[in-house]
């Protein structure tokens, strides 16, 4: 009985010393811009919404459609890196809170949570130019 109570303290423990979990859960804000503006967003082949448009989505890699009519559809892929909050761990959770981090997803931010796309009219000179923007934020 000893051991399942103190098994089940040091698992809860390590729940909750989950740094990054704690701190920034398991989802991120994303903004996507666009020039014109309402141009539709797909995440994975899903309609998001037209942008302006801000959501939460889970800290992982997606691909992204920006569709308009008239214009040439651009696709963009998010990347992760490692949230620094997960340093914690090594100070309070250790072992157990990585491991719930990187199981939530909170162990990871989003390179770039702001992106600015530059919709190019079909049949212009530069169609087959790269349309993201240099002015992208970070």
């Amino acid at each position: 009985m000893k051991t399942i109570k103190f098994t089940s303290l040091l698992f809860l423990v390590g729940l909750l010393s989950a740094c990054a979990t704690i701190l920034g859960g398991s989802q991120e804000k994303v903004t996507f811009n666009s020039t014109p503006t309402g141009a539709e967003i797909y995440i994975n082949g899903e309609y998001r919404g037209a942008t302006p448009l801000t959501i939460n989505l889970e800290k992982k890699v997606y691909t992204v459609e920006v569709k308009k009519e008239g214009y040439i559809t651009q696709e963009i892929r998010t990347t992760t890196g490692l949230n620094p909050v997960i340093t914690g761990n090594v100070v309070t959770g250790g072992v157990p809170g990585t491991v719930t981090d990187v199981v939530t997803t909170a162990a990871f931010k989003f390179d770039q949570n702001q992106w600015i796309i530059n919709l190019q009219e079909e049949g212009s000179a530069a169609e087959n130019e790269v349309a993201l923007s240099d002015e992208q934020v970070k």
